[in-house]
């Protein structure tokens, strides 16, 4: 069984997969990402960070904060969300 199918190219790609609306600014904004976007993006956090003992990653809803997640993930790296007010 696989830990993150989507990431594996095992559905069918949306350019919508991901979807996260920023409401604290003035006026709301949709980020939206496709499978693939993140699969590439997780990819390129997990080369990064390969071989670390661990990372932080800022514990915002947004996509960057999935993308890192996932690369700590498919690198094998523990991940610890750390919140805003730690940071």
């Amino acid at each position: 069984m696989e830990l993150l199918p989507a990431l594996s190219g095992s559905f069918d790609d949306r350019p919508d997969a991901i979807r996260f609306v920023d409401q604290t600014a003035d006026q709301a904004h949709d980020q939206v990402m496709s499978w693939e976007a993140l699969r590439g993006a997780a990819t390129a956090v997990a080369d990064r960070i390969a071989g670390a003992n661990m990372v932080a990653v800022h514990a915002a809803a947004r996509l960057e904060t999935v993308a890192a997640v996932l690369g700590g993930l498919l690198a094998g790296v523990p991940v610890v969300p750390v919140g805003l007010g730690v940071v």
